[in-house]
């Protein structure tokens, strides 16, 4: 399971590489978040230490607005 979990991520990523403006549309129909997947992938602002710090870590080094990690 978790490398197809990883396969679809990746695939994913490739797509809203290719295709940033559908993040949002994206989101609401795949995310298994349905916080963020109902405002279209937003998260609300955190601060260190408020997530899990695999998903910090790659977080906080988006430099820009609609960077795709």
């Amino acid at each position: 399971p978790e490398k197809l979990v990883m396969e679809r991520a990746e695939k994913m990523r490739a797509e809203l590489l290719s295709n940033p403006k559908e993040f949002a549309k994206k989101a609401k129909e795949v995310s298994a978040d349905t916080d963020s997947a109902t405002n279209g992938g937003l998260l609300p602002y955190f601060a260190k230490g408020e997530r899990h710090e695999t998903f910090e870590r790659k977080s906080f080094l988006l430099k820009q607005e609609n960077d795709i990690s």
